[in-house]
């Protein structure tokens, strides 16, 4: 009954050993996958502006991309999204950094097409004025990049067809042409609009320098507002020396007084343009500690992105308060 009793404990003492020692083993690996991951850096582009860009589902922001912190020897999902009529829209990767290195990827979004059924007359087909081929009873289906203010053109000796027509990626159009002889006659939408164009008086655009004042602001409204393209802190500079209609202590607008302002800008005598428009706000985020972003706002497509304020040349437009 004693060996019995004493067999009995020396299992117990063995299980309680095993237990410590795998214990120690899953801590020691554990300890050892922390060791290993380490910290990388990535840098990412994209030849499609406001790319957005996901690290295992997370969106971490658009391009460009500069010294995001990642786990450094794990494998990561990179995606890449556009919202684009014109170009595929969905890259996925997967990527992994060496400890205490930095990583630089270059996407490329490749343009898309558009197939187009032809229905009229045989003739010579023209794509943006280069000749693509005679047209016949068996090639009246094309393919055609897709894009917009795509000009098509069929001819048949004095015979004309044009139209401007955008194309969208992975779409299926029907177009129905006739001939018209009489070429000063409207032939398309197109063609109307050309000869609008061509009616009007030539000569450069008159140009305006005065302010407007919205929402107790005083906005900048002369040809520097359309043509200034700066470095945040050389915009900071022209807004401070700025003298504009015997107003001065102009400075750089909010990303929300910037964005209120696209809303509301016809008022405006000059055009607006077409680069984003920096503010004077930068982006808090614990993310971003090498590196200071900027916010800025795109009056034509009217979207808010980060930029990096060292690097990245905007739009200058000034406003002030009302004194």
């Amino acid at each position: 009954m004693l060996s019995k009793l004493i067999i009995l404990l020396l299992v117990i003492v063995n299980i309680g050993n095993s237990n410590e020692i795998y214990s120690m083993k899953k801590s020691n690996e554990l300890d050892l996958v922390e060791k290993v991951k380490g910290i990388g850096f990535v840098n990412i582009n994209s030849n499609m502006d406001d790319t957005k860009i996901y690290l295992d589902e997370k969106l971490i922001g658009i391009t460009p991309i500069e010294g995001y912190e990642v786990n450094a020897t794990l494998q990561i999902e990179l995606k890449a999204e556009i919202d684009s009529k014109y170009y595929s829209n969905k890259i996925v990767k997967n990527i992994t950094i060496p400890n205490l290195s930095t990583q630089t990827y270059n996407l490329e979004f490749k343009k898309g097409e558009a197939r187009v059924l032809l229905i009229g007359k045989d003739g010579y087909l023209f794509i943006n004025d280069k000749f693509d081929r005679t047209l016949g009873s068996n090639n009246r289906v094309i393919t055609i990049p897709a894009e917009d203010n795509v000009k098509i053109e069929i001819k048949n000796n004095e015979d004309r067809f044009v139209i401007m027509k955008d194309f969208h990626v992975d779409k299926f159009y029907k177009l129905i042409y006739d001939f018209n002889k009489e070429l000063d006659q409207p032939i398309s939408e197109a063609i109307i609009k050309a000869k609008k164009i061509k009616k009007k008086k030539t000569g450069k655009r008159k140009r305006y320098s005065s302010v407007v004042i919205m929402d107790q602001l005083i906005w900048e409204d002369n040809i520097n507002a359309y043509k200034n393209i700066m470095l945040l802190p050389e915009g900071k500079k022209y807004c401070e020396n700025l003298k504009l209609s015997d107003q001065m202590n102009w400075r750089m607008p909010t990303i929300e007084e910037l964005d209120k302002l696209s809303k509301t800008k016809k008022r405006f005598k000059n055009r607006f343009s077409i680069k984003p428009y920096l503010s004077s706000t930068p982006i808090i985020d614990k993310k971003y500690v090498y590196w200071e972003y900027v916010l800025t706002k795109d009056f034509i497509t009217g979207k808010i992105a980060s930029k990096l304020t060292d690097s990245y040349k905007g739009s200058v437009i000034c406003v002030k308060d009302i004194d």
